[in-house]
């Protein structure tokens, strides 16, 4: 949505498609000392802006810049890392790249005019191998042998891949987090999923070594991604749509945390939705749809986080997505055909 994406030049969407995406990110870059919700966005902001004109320039320059940029501004948001890489599209000729800052800003400045819309789409409970997109070509089996997601096929000949990141956690609410601030579990204390607290005292009950307790709810005293954005843009929209779920405390969410609109503070319980809307995908792509075309018709700028109910369980999907894979030949690895249909 938004301004038209210039069309990159033959020779910058050719190279982009014999080396198949970038994967340089090393794990020295996931060790590093955080920075927080501003070195995020500002990684955002120069992304999306400039678009990498140096496409077509040899691998390891890109690697480099890469590994530059994000060691400065992304340290320890380890998941933000593979995320943002939905931000960068191959575009050759969009202007002079920005200068990278040698620490991460304490504000964000940029004329309104030249600041981009941001799109942020976050997936439960997708693996490595959950779509049709081959996460690393040199590995066999680095994508499904039985999903089939096309629009990301197509998406991903035209972008950066980002296939060594990691999750800073392997629950749901600290991953989620770590995501809107940039920092690590460790240091907000949501070490845990913010329903789990009765499990938690279960587990370690009569314990002679037991971990602290868990924060239920996102500080609000940290600064967001959308709370950065706006401390030097306060006419940008910031928007929420689908899972929050890092507050226990139903009566904050979202609103209390930078974002103009929202669905609030949800949890996997509003995922629950079936017939022809299965895990709200559908009615969620509406609203996020809608909003951005009203903010595009106003001609203000806007950020929005999509974060989907799928892929968690409870399995789900459209009747006629689940027969189409029905009629395939299951794979080895991956065989459901509701799952397929969900995913």
């Amino acid at each position: 949505m938004g301004e038209r994406a210039r069309p990159s030049h033959r020779r910058g969407t050719e190279s982009c498609r014999r080396t198949g995406g970038y994967h340089g990110i090393s794990s020295e870059l996931l060790a590093a000392e955080n920075v927080g919700a501003l070195g995020i966005a500002e990684v955002l902001l120069t992304t999306a802006s400039h678009q990498w004109p140096e496409c077509s320039a040899p691998l390891g320059t890109l690697r480099s810049r890469f590994r530059e940029l994000f060691r400065r501004a992304v340290r320890s948001s380890n998941l933000a890392v593979g995320l943002i890489a939905v931000l960068c599209s191959c575009a050759e000729d969009p202007g002079p790249p920005a200068s990278v800052p040698a620490t991460a800003p304490k504000e964000l400045a940029r004329p309104s005019r030249d600041l981009p819309n941001l799109v942020l789409v976050l997936v439960d409970d997708q693996g490595w191998t959950g779509t049709s997109v081959s996460m690393d070509p040199t590995r066999p089996g680095a994508q499904s042998d039985f999903y089939r997601t096309p629009h990301l096929e197509r998406f991903a000949a035209q972008s950066m891949r980002f296939s060594n990141a990691y999750a800073p956690s392997p629950l749901c609410s600290p991953s989620r987090a770590s995501i809107q601030t940039g920092k690590s579990p460790q240091m907000l204390g949501m070490t845990d999923n913010i329903s789990a607290m009765k499990k938690f005292e279960e587990d370690y009950q009569g314990k002679r070594l037991r971990p602290p307790r868990p924060v239920l709810n996102l500080p609000e005293e940290e600064i967001t991604i959308a709370e950065a954005l706006k401390r030097s843009h306060p006419e940008m929209v910031t928007a929420h749509f689908g899972k929050w779920h890092v507050e226990a405390d139903k009566e904050k969410g979202p609103g209390f945390h930078g974002y103009d609109v929202h669905d609030g503070a949800t949890g996997n319980k509003d995922g629950i939705v079936g017939g022809q809307n299965p895990k709200d995908i559908f009615g969620m792509t509406d609203r996020v749809n809608q909003f951005m075309e009203t903010q595009v018709r106003s001609g203000k700028r806007f950020f929005v986080q999509m974060s989907h109910y799928a892929l968690h369980a409870k399995v789900t999907a459209r009747r006629e997505s689940s027969e189409f894979y029905r009629g395939r030949t299951r794979g080895e690895h991956h065989h459901d055909p509701v799952y397929a249909g969900m995913t």
